[in-house]
C-alpha cells in the first residue's frame, strides 16, 4: 500500500500546513452542521499539498456520508444532472449530512456540453454541503462557477512541516532515515507533501539511494541562483536567475535574506535592499490573507530584481561564478567595498529552528497543559509560563502544580529553565 495514501490525514487536525485555510473549512463545515446553509468552497493551489484529503477528513470528523466524483466522471449536463443532482438536493436515510466532493472541477468542462450550467443550477438549489477543487481558481473555463463559490487558498507547505511529518511515517514503518535524507526530501519537494512521502517510501524501500546525490545537486542550483542574482547588472537578469531554483518561494526568501549583508557596501545600501525585502513579505502576507497566491509574482520580483537593484551586489564580476561553493559568513553588518564576494551562507533561522526543536516540543507540550486546565489556547497558556515557573518554585505550589495539572518531572524541569 502507497504510504500517502496510509498516512492520508484521519481528521482535519492531522492536515500540515495552511492552517488559516483549514481552519476556514473547519468554520464552513460548523456553519452547515448547526443548520446555516454556506456557498460551495473552492479549495484551490498546486497539487498534493492536501486538498482531496480535506472533505475525507471532513466527512470523517463529522459523522457525514461522502459522495466523491472525479472530473471525468462529469463531462456534460446528463452527467453532472445523474451523479450529483440528487445526492446534493435530498437527505440521507440517518439524516445526517452528505459532503459532495467535486475534484479538479476546473478541468471538467473542456469536452462538456451544458455541463457548467447545470452544476450551478444544483448548487443553488443544493440542501448539502459540496465542496469542490482546483488547481486555478483564475481559470476562465469556472469564472462562472467562481460568482457562486467561495475559494478558499492552499499554498505549498512548509519544509519544517513535512520534516515532522516524514519522521513520524518513518518511525511508523519501523524505517531508519538519517535526518539529513529527510531534510533532503523535503527541500526537494517544493511543498508537494504527497510527492515527499513517496520519495520517502522509495528511499525506505531502497528504490531511492540516488535520492542524497541528486539533492545536494540541487543545493548547489540554489547557491548558483543567489550567485547569480547577487551578480547581474540589471533588474531583469536578477529576476530571471531566480526563475526555475529548486526551493519553495518562502525558503528562497530566507536564503535571500540571510545572504544580502554579505553583498553591500554600504549600510544605505544594506538598508535598501532589506527594505525591499520587506516590501517583498508585505506581498508574502496580503497573498496569504486575500488567498491569492498570484501575488507571488511581485513578491519574487522585489527579492530578487528589487535587492539586487538597491545595492545588494557581489563585488566583482567573477564573484557571480563563484561564490556557490559550500561555506557559510557571519556578518552582520555591509562587506567592505573592494573585498572578495562571500560565499553563500545557508539560512541560519533554518539551522536555529532545527536545533531548538526539541526544547519547542517540550514548551509545546507544557503549554497544551495548561491550556486544558486553565481554559483558553496554547498561545494563551505560553503567556503564563513565567508566573507558574515562579508559583512551583516552592515545595508546596511544586507538589500542587504536579498533582492538579498533572505535570510530569519533565515539565516542572522546563518551569526551572524558565524560573532560572
Amino acid at each position: 500500500m502507497l504510504w500517502n495514501k496510509r498516512y492520508a490525514p484521519a481528521k482535519l487536525h492531522d492536515v500540515i500546513g495552511n492552517a488559516s485555510a483549514v481552519a476556514n473549512v473547519l468554520s464552513w463545515a460548523k456553519g452547515w452542521e448547526a443548520g446555516r446553509r454556506s456557498p460551495p468552497l473552492i479549495l484551490h493551489g498546486p497539487s498534493g499539498i492536501g486538498k482531496s484529503a480535506i472533505p475525507h477528513a471532513l466527512a470523517e470528523e463529522f459523522g457525514w456520508s461522502l459522495l466523491e466524483v472525479n472530473a471525468s466522471d462529469l463531462r456534460n449536463k446528463a452527467a453532472i444532472a445523474r451523479v450529483t443532482g440528487h445526492a446534493a438536493t435530498s437527505s440521507t436515510l440517518s439524516g445526517a449530512r452528505r459532503l459532495v466532493f467535486v475534484d479538479d472541477v476546473d478541468s471538467m468542462f473542456a469536452a462538456d456540453r451544458g455541463g457548467l450550467p447545470e452544476l450551478i443550477r444544483i448548487i443553488e438549489q443544493s440542501s448539502q454541503p459540496i465542496l469542490m477543487t482546483a488547481s486555478d481558481l483564475w481559470s476562465p473555463k469556472i469564472s462562472l462557477l467562481r460568482k457562486s463559490c467561495k475559494g478558499v487558498g492552499f499554498g505549498p507547505v512548509p519544509v519544517i512541516d513535512i520534516v515532522v511529518l516524514l519522521k513520524k511515517i518513518a518511525k511508523s514503518e519501523h524505517s531508519e532515515v538519517p535526518d539529513k535524507v529527510l531534510s533532503a526530501i523535503a527541500e526537494s519537494s517544493n511543498g508537494d507533501v504527497r510527492s515527499a512521502i513517496n520519495d520517502l517510501q522509495s528511499f525506505a524501500e531502497g528504490k531511492g539511494t540516488e535520492f542524497l546525490p541528486q539533492t545536494r545537486n540541487t543545493l548547489v542550483d540554489v547557491k548558483r541562483a543567489l550567485s547569480d542574482m547577487f551578480g547581474s547588472a540589471s533588474f531583469k537578469d536578477a529576476r530571471r536567475s531566480v526563475f526555475d531554483v529548486d526551493v519553495d518561494h518562502d525558503m528562497l526568501l530566507k536564503w535571500i535574506d540571510e545572504n544580502i549583508p554579505a553583498h553591500c557596501s554600504s549600510r544605505l545600501a544594506l538598508a535598501k535592499a532589506f527594505d525591499a525585502l520587506s516590501r517583498a513579505s508585505l506581498f508574502d502576507a496580503r497573498a496569504q490573507k486575500r488567498q491569492n497566491y498570484s501575488l507571488w509574482r511581485y513578491s519574487s520580483d522585489l527579492a530578487s530584481g528589487g535587492v539586487v537593484v538597491a545595492g545588494a551586489r557581489s563585488t566583482s564580476a567573477s564573484g557571480a561564478h563563484s561564490s556557490h561553493a559550500t561555506g557559510a559568513h557571519s556578518s552582520s553588518g555591509p562587506v567592505p567595498a573592494g573585498s572578495h564576494p562571500v560565499q553563500m551562507a545557508f539560512p541560519r533561522q533554518i539551522l536555529l529552528l532545527s536545533r531548538n526543536k526539541i526544547e519547542r516540543a517540550r514548551l509545546g507540550a507544557l503549554a497544551s497543559k495548561l491550556a486544558v486546565h486553565c481554559h483558553v489556547s496554547k498561545k494563551r497558556a505560553a503567556a503564563y509560563f513565567p508566573l507558574v515557573a515562579a508559583l512551583s518554585a516552592g515545595k508546596e505550589g511544586r507538589t500542587l502544580l504536579k498533582e492538579s495539572m498533572d505535570l510530569s518531572d519533565d515539565d516542572l524541569a522546563v518551569l526551572d529553565s524558565l524560573a532560572a
